[in-house]
């Protein structure tokens, strides 16, 4: 056609061919590449994901190993420490029945012990039983004790009505550990009876009188006689017949005895002395 541009170029060149080759296989290898490397990526993921699970488990056993051998040892450690508590628990049982034994044995060892008091305290109170021990009685220096024997004569001749020279005495003597000055006189009477009249008489005579007689007791017998003294006093302002019997108290015929653990007088019952 006359004047029409013509569109179709004609066959391609070449050169325009071997670029269009050389594009295209670019192109394949990039989207080659592109695949390969996505793929790559892909494999090292999931391995490093198996790893760390790996690594995980590894961890929770070695976790679960621990935690059973701690709990193991504690339950372990627990009943080494129930059989530590028991043979403590039995130990101080028998602590407790040792100590009440010795407890029992202690009783019975002070119960002898003031047993073997009592009876001592009770024969040495024998043994004084005939004693009389006389009080502001003038003393000679270095007197004899025949010299002292003729001065409790004479007291008992001449200030309670008695004839002196009819008592007998094992021995008469001053007390020289005593203090005070003139010392006592210590008088052992023969006879008990005589012992007894001089006490009585002396009880009623003596009374406005410097001298002095009173029973010879143990220093136990003392002790309680002091701790009587009170109670005594009480009776007496109280209009009460009361005196001392030993180291009893009696008052209008009732004996009593001073009772260490109260701290006060017990009746024991009557006496017709």
């Amino acid at each position: 056609m006359c004047g029409d541009i013509e569109l179709n170029h004609g066959p391609r060149s070449l050169r325009h061919t071997k670029i269009t080759e050389w594009t295209n296989q670019g192109d394949d290898k990039a989207t080659d590449t592109g695949s390969d490397a996505a793929s790559d990526s892909g494999a090292a993921s999931e391995v490093g994901l198996n790893d760390i699970m790996r690594e995980i488990r590894d961890l929770k056993t070695d976790l679960k190993q621990q935690f059973d051998k701690s709990v193991n040892e504690m339950y372990g450690r627990v009943e080494e420490l129930k059989e530590e508590v028991t043979t403590l628990r039995n130990e101080l049982k028998q602590s407790h029945r040792d100590f009440a034994g010795l407890a029992e044995q202690n009783k019975i060892l002070r119960d002898s012990v003031n047993g073997l008091s009592r009876e001592l305290d009770d024969m040495k109170g024998r043994m004084k039983r005939d004693n009389l021990i006389f009080f502001n009685v003038d003393q000679a220096s270095n007197e004899t004790w025949e010299e002292s024997e003729n001065k409790v004569k004479a007291v008992i001749s001449e200030q309670l009505g008695l004839n002196g020279e009819h008592f007998e005495f094992d021995r008469v003597h001053r007390l020289t550990n005593a203090k005070s000055h003139p010392q006592p006189i210590i008088a052992k009477f023969a006879r008990y009876k005589q012992r007894d009249l001089v006490l009585q008489r002396a009880r009623s005579a003596l009374k406005n009188s410097t001298l002095r007689i009173s029973e010879d007791f143990s220093p136990k017998t003392r002790e309680t006689r002091k701790k009587l003294g009170p109670f005594l006093k009480k009776a007496r302002e109280e209009g009460k017949r009361a005196f001392l019997n030993y180291d009893k108290l009696k008052i209008d015929g009732t004996l009593y005895i001073f009772d260490d653990s109260l701290n006060d007088i017990r009746a024991i019952g009557s006496s017709r002395r």
